[in-house]
């Protein structure tokens, strides 16, 4: 029977040298490993991502779904070099998940301009990072759900200072996006009343006709206690 998933996470006791036997083993090209969480692993570092790229890169592309969450020692360097592999594999990737670490622009940058070429990513979380997201970050992004050829269905930014001058950069992208269908902004996002105003133009314009017609329709899910008024609810 085939090894399709492999759950290794929170293993707080295994050591940096194991952790990379490991990692080899799953991405053995005998294998079709379609899922692999690596989340909350003290023994994930730098070192261990670059080999899982490198991996990535002569494996058999059947990885579907990937978390690299809470893994306290892989720096920003760290995952911009890990995010080249979007460059150089044919990936299927369809859920990415990086929350609660060390995410800056340079990171969304290396991210989005792999992802921007080629990509069937449903689901991106970068929610809680350790690290501030500027506007160069969330402007890459918008670039990303702007592009008719993005996927993505799901999108988790929470925890990160999302207030209302960032959500206009994404409400700008999100006007002709047809496809993302769940942006989860958190629990009580740090939007105020112009911000709300915002989303609630952006999912349903009523200036003109014109306007309601090509607002977004799709866009239907904020994630649970986000705080949004009930008109937008």
């Amino acid at each position: 029977q085939e090894l399709k998933v492999l759950n290794i996470s929170d293993l707080r006791s295994v050591s940096d040298n194991a952790m990379m036997n490991i990692i080899s083993a799953s991405l053995s090209p005998s294998l079709r490993l379609t899922k692999l969480d690596l989340n909350g692993n003290d023994s994930v570092t730098d070192d261990t991502l670059a080999q899982l790229s490198n991996g990535l890169v002569v494996m058999k592309n059947t990885l579907e779904e990937l978390s690299i969450c809470r893994c306290r020692n892989v720096s920003a360097n760290g995952l911009v070099q890990f995010s080249y592999v979007f460059h150089k594999a044919d990936l299927k990737l369809k859920r990415f998940r990086l929350a609660c670490n060390a995410i800056n622009d340079y990171v969304i940058l290396s991210l989005v301009e792999g992802l921007c070429k080629d990509s069937c990513l449903e689901e991106l979380n970068i929610g809680s990072s350790t690290l501030t997201i500027g506007s160069h970050g969330w402007s890459a992004l918008a670039g990303l759900l702007q592009k008719k050829s993005s996927e993505l269905r799901e999108l988790y930014i929470h925890n990160n200072g999302v207030d209302d001058d960032i959500f206009d950069i994404l409400a700008k992208a999100l006007i002709e996006n047809k496809k993302l269908q769940k942006l989860y902004l958190g629990v009580r996002p740090s939007l105020t009343a112009r911000g709300w105003h915002t989303l609630s133009n952006l999912l349903c314009n009523t200036s003109s006709i014109k306007a309601t017609r090509y607002s977004n329709h799709t866009l239907c899910n904020l994630g649970q206690d986000s705080g949004a008024p009930l008109e937008i609810k």
